[in-house]
């Protein structure tokens, strides 16, 4: 499926086929859609690359499907992913962004 046929089809199921507003490209007057991510690149359905200079609205600045980051996450989901509770691993970040920023102590 194309990104304009998978437009005509989400259409039915979201407001301008598009989960929020922002999403939506006013120079094209549609939205893009995307079929993976790698690195700094994003590929629509057609198998187009770009670079991704919008990364998430800056969410995204270390780049997408980084191997590192991707085995971090694999642990954390290894020992159990929640919610309201801390771990250990709370407190190592912290210290990691304090010892990186001064200013958030």
């Amino acid at each position: 499926m194309n990104n304009e046929q998978y437009w005509m089809e989400a259409q039915k199921y979201l407001t301008g086929g598009v989960s929020s507003s922002f999403r939506y490209n006013p120079f094209t007057d549609r939205p893009m859609y995307l079929s993976k991510a790698d690195g700094a690149y994003i590929y629509d359905l057609e198998g187009n690359r770009y670079i991704d200079f919008f990364m998430g609205h800056g969410a995204c600045t270390l780049g997408h499907n980084r191997p590192e980051i991707a085995e971090a996450m694999k642990r954390v989901f290894d020992i159990g992913f929640f919610a309201e509770f801390d771990h250990p691993l709370t407190g190592q970040l912290a210290k990691k962004i304090t010892q990186n920023i001064p200013a958030a102590e």
